[in-house]
């Protein structure tokens, strides 16, 4: 996994921002034209690439699933019954895991 705070875009390495209002989001990459997803940490901005039509949902279980070991259609049915507060915690635990990596 990218580490929380590399605030590039994946493809092309330019150095990116994303604000701070919201934990996870979409940005185009100015330079690439790139289709990214922002997740915001404690320890600031990562961006991945974001396949076209990719849901909220089913990237947060693709990042997730080897954490829980569990398959990432597995990780989307329950992260679908998440509240915003299951959603927070679930991005902390991706930063911890980012970390200890």
């Amino acid at each position: 996994m990218t580490r929380f705070g590399d605030n590039r875009c994946p493809v092309c390495r330019t150095a990116l921002w994303a604000p701070d209002s919201e934990m996870i989001g979409t940005k185009k990459c100015p330079r690439c034209g790139a289709e990214l997803w922002v997740l915001v940490g404690s320890k600031g901005p990562v961006f991945f690439a974001r396949p076209p039509g990719q849901t909220k949902c089913q990237f947060l279980a693709a990042l997730g699933a080897a954490i829980h070991g569990t398959t990432p259609e597995e990780m989307e049915a329950v992260l679908k019954k998440a509240d915003s507060l299951d959603i927070v915690e679930f991005v902390m635990e991706l930063e911890d895991a980012a970390g200890s990596a």
